[in-house]
């Protein structure tokens, strides 16, 4: 086995990202391409599921089930594991080439995995520790703060309480509460706590005052009465009664949410139902996107805020830093190998066959809008006589879209800020400037135009950016709404921002109808190399109030607008990387991160490698010809920005 799996010839494998790190573990050497058959399936099916179990329904029709004896019979499990993914693997490879798949798979897939991702994973990444721990200084001060800062907005209703029946120990913050307690109740005068005798004596003393009698005072007399009581029963009965309690600390747990909501009157947002869940159930939500709805329909709340803030904090703290105990080592953080480098594994889990990763996932490294962002990225730094180099894609779905809508101005714009241009007539309709740009303008008068409004109305700015960026894929006035309720008070607000948007740029909205319709027709889209996508409820049936049925866009509709852009951007980074192996580009990769490359580079060939890097990322994609009439060259090309310096959060434009 150990020589067999030495041999460059092919391997066949279904999830071999779960199996190759454990069996190099073992010192055993792993060499030549492997067919994955999870993702060769993933090529060809990528909206639907892909473990070994699912996929050999398809292929293996006369396999009985197995994946439940892995326990009972591991032998005879593993060796169907074995088989079914062969007879996979005959099966996908038919397929693929019958879609005309085949390459992309092999390319895309095979050579990439081998040629470029297996060894950027083993190369890594080294993680800075002074800034580790200063970083996880930060983060945990934060999260202090903002949990201090939660005890004081929320109220003692929704807060969780320790009850003490007994007792409470001394020198604790007290609270009384509402409670139950047992007690003896007499069944005649409905007292508490009565003693035998309240009901056992006939007779019974009672002390009454006497009336003055010639102005004297005279004391009062004991007479006896006969006991109403006597003779009555005695129960027990659960009576209400206050007791003293402790206020826990509010964490942002569901149940403590449930219960603020529900204190303060507000809507809860139910939670979409799970495969395996019994029909009907009822659950509510407080994951991001319900938090974001809330803070936009409670925009006074101050809560919710916190929350968000408290979230990142926490996950930021888990993923990408840790924390350090003396004694111990690093608890939570990314994994990190004796030398200190992270070792990131990447995987093509996403439909649009884009690149993801995970432990760490990179992928989800903070973007820049975030204040985190700058934090995290220290983290990562080159070694000692080198730097890193980030090499970005500009705007590059911006242009894809531009590219599908067939408009020449929309690529033009694109490249030089399509965001800029609408934010320009935002403010010429506010009257903040005089007037918007026109694409009449030279390239140079409209980058001047733009790089000005930059600098004086940044928030008008980002309020454009996500005005075209959800818009783009789809994104309803309330979507945006609910999204980014600091930026979008109102749905109106978004709609009327649309609207102009679409106005400003009406190719997009032909394109969006033209890419629904196709989707909904041929049930599945293909981009320009190739990629398929299927799509299973792109249009729905709506009744009006008048009873005709009109056709609205159903939840898979975003999806197929999102698709084109998004795997045709894939395919171009991947293309790139592949392009790279033979160039002195090449030894220095060590991350796909969004839209760019990162590598680290010794000092002395810095220019020289950021040259070849941005040439090759730069060069025209011969399968996104270009019209002539629109005199942009034969074929369409992403601009980038190259950015260099000694971590991956100090970075700087290289010029």
């Amino acid at each position: 086995m150990q020589r067999l799996l030495a041999n460059v010839g092919r391997k066949l494998a279904h999830n071999d990202r779960y199996d190759r790190p454990r069996i190099e573990a073992a010192g055993i050497r792993i060499e030549g391409p492997t067919i994955d058959t999870m993702w060769y399936w993933h090529v060809a099916n990528s909206a639907l599921e892909k473990g070994l179990g699912f996929v050999a329904t398809f292929y293996c029709p006369d396999q009985p089930r197995w994946k439940h004896l892995g326990q009972v019979n591991p032998a005879y499990y593993s060796a169907v594991d074995a088989e079914v993914t062969l007879r996979i693997g005959h099966g996908i490879l038919k397929d693929l080439d019958s879609l005309g798949l085949g390459s992309v798979a092999e390319r895309h897939i095979t050579q990439l995995d081998s040629q470029c991702l297996f060894k950027m994973s083993k190369q890594g990444i080294l993680l800075n520790n002074t800034a580790r721990l200063e970083a996880s200084t930060q983060l945990q001060t934060e999260q202090v703060r903002l949990q201090a800062a939660m005890q004081t907005v929320v109220p003692q209703a929704a807060r969780r309480k320790h009850v003490y029946k007994l007792r409470p120990p001394k020198g604790m913050d007290l609270v009384a509460v509402k409670g139950e307690r047992k007690a003896k109740v007499c069944t005649n005068c409905g007292e508490l706590d009565v003693k035998v005798s309240h009901t056992k004596r006939k007779v019974l003393v009672v002390v009454e005052p006497q009336l003055p009698l010639e102005g004297l005072q005279l004391p009062p007399r004991a007479i006896k009465v006969r006991n109403p009581c006597f003779g009555a029963g005695v129960v027990v009965k659960v009576v209400p009664t206050t007791l003293q309690a402790v206020l826990e600390p509010f964490v942002p747990s569901n149940a403590q949410m449930l219960a603020y909501c529900k204190t303060q009157g507000h809507k809860l947002i139910k939670a979409k139902p799970k495969k395996d869940e019994v029909p009907g159930k009822v659950r509510f939500t407080f994951d991001d996107m319900a938090l974001m709805k809330l803070m936009g329909t409670y925009p006074n709340d101050l809560l919710y805020p916190l929350v968000g803030d408290y979230r990142e904090a926490d996950l930021l703290l888990g993923t990408f830093v840790g924390t350090y105990v003396p004694n111990v080592g690093w608890q939570g953080g990314p994994p990190i190998d004796r030398l200190g480098f992270t070792h990131t594994t990447y995987t093509h889990n996403p439909s649009t066959l884009r690149l993801s990763s995970q432990a760490p996932n990179l992928q989800n490294i903070p973007r820049d809008t975030s204040p985190y962002s700058s934090l995290i990225k220290k983290l990562f730094v080159a070694r000692e006589g080198m730097v890193l180099l980030d090499v970005d894609f500009s705007a590059i779905e911006a242009v894809l879209v531009g590219y599908f809508a067939g408009s020449k101005d929309y690529i033009r714009l694109a490249r030089l800020g399509v965001h800029d241009f609408l934010n320009s007539h935002i403010l010429a309709r506010d009257k903040l400037i005089a007037h918007p740009a026109d694409v009449a303008w030279s390239d140079a008068d409209l980058k001047a135009f733009f790089k000005d409004l930059k600098a004086r109305f940044k928030p008008q700015r980002d309020i454009a950016k996500q005005i075209v960026h959800m818009t783009n894929y789809g994104g309803t006035p309330k979507r945006i709404h609910d999204g980014h309720p600091r930026m979008f008070s109102t749905i109106k607000g978004a709609k009327i921002l649309q609207d102009l948007y679409y106005d400003v740029c009406p190719a997009v909205k032909v394109w969006q109808d033209h890419t629904v319709a196709l989707a909904d027709k041929q049930g599945y889209l293909r981009n320009p190399r190739g990629y398929l996508h299927r799509f299973y409820n792109v249009r729905s049936w709506h009744k009006e109030r008048d009873g005709r049925w009109v056709a609205i866009w159903g939840e898979d509709a975003k999806a197929a607008l999102a698709f084109g852009p998004q795997s045709t951007g894939a395919a171009i980074i991947k293309e790139a990387m592949l392009r790279l192996v033979e160039t002195i580009v090449y030894p220095t990769l060590r991350l796909q991160v969004h839209d760019s490359l990162v590598c680290e580079v010794p000092q002395d060939q810095l220019a020289a490698v950021a040259a070849e890097l941005q040439r090759v990322m730069q060069e025209p994609i011969p399968w996104l010809p270009l019209q002539p009439s629109w005199e942009l060259g034969e074929h369409l090309w992403i601009g980038t920005e190259a950015k260099a310096g000694p971590n991956w959060g100090d970075l700087k434009e290289l010029t």
